[in-house]
């Protein structure tokens, strides 16, 4: 078999038994390359906006010899056993890249596969549908109020929608997905659902990329949501200066 492939079933292993932390791609920004050799290269990056860190990425595009394998297994196993001492860097976990592929319609798509009859009890005639987007209305209102209250009350009942609904998320994604042409705001909602994995697998790169739409046809919303991912780094790389704008859109739209 082949050395890379036995090394990522070796790893997927690991990960699956909770013996090495897994993190996706995008919580790391700000990627500046510092070194690279023949199988591998080093970056710095900044991971969820505060903390530095090293990536070492294996190169995918060259078969490793077992040697080379055999010796990246053992720094890993180093490094976990003195990560505790403070002279020594700490061994965090692994993450996978995500190709630039990952980004296309087709990957939009496989969030959206079904069978459909895991949403016939909810729109099988207009009153469900009506029911659906009033709920998801609701939902938009509430965040309206979060934002212009910012009181605990407020806070609580923006949080109590998505606890509420969480049985149903998967049902709320796909019925969004294909009826974004009715649903007001739904660009917001999309990038709300992505952010917070609610009826699909968490991701900053789409919450990012669907508020940006959402600021497209000036929603006051998606602007506040997207300073946000600015400030923060979700899904992009930060810039303090374009969240700053587009807070200020947000108050204009």
């Amino acid at each position: 078999m082949n050395q890379n492939t036995d090394f990522q079933e070796w790893m997927e292993m690991c990960v699956k038994l909770n013996h090495i932390n897994s993190f996706e791609y995008n919580e790391f920004t700000e990627h500046q390359l510092v070194g690279e050799g023949r199988f591998a290269c080093v970056k710095s990056a900044m991971m969820n906006c505060d903390v530095k860190v090293a990536l070492k990425s294996l190169k995918v595009d060259v078969v490793l010899e077992k040697d080379i394998i055999e010796k990246f297994v053992n720094e890993l196993k180093l490094l976990r056993k003195v990560d505790f001492h403070p002279n020594i860097n700490r061994f965090l976990g692994v993450t996978k890249e995500i190709s630039s592929d990952d980004e296309t319609s087709s990957d939009e798509e496989n969030d959206i596969s079904f069978d459909n009859s895991d949403i016939d009890s909810l729109t099988s005639d207009s009153d469900d549908k009506e029911n659906m987007i009033n709920i998801l209305n609701d939902l938009v209102q509430l965040y309206s109020n979060k934002c212009k209250l910012g009181s605990s009350e407020s806070d609580r009942n923006y949080e109590n929608w998505f606890d509420y609904n969480m049985s149903n998320s998967r049902k709320f994604f796909i019925f969004l997905k294909k009826n974004t042409e009715i649903v007001e705001h739904h660009e917001f909602i999309l990038g709300k659902f992505y952010q917070r994995g609610f009826g699909v697998k968490q991701n900053n790169a789409k919450y990012f990329k669907w508020m940006e739409r959402g600021t497209r046809k000036d929603d006051k919303l998606a602007y506040f949501e997207l300073s946000k991912c600015y400030f923060f780094g979700k899904g992009v790389n930060k810039d303090n200066g374009k969240a700053y704008e587009l807070y200020n859109r947000s108050n204009r739209a």
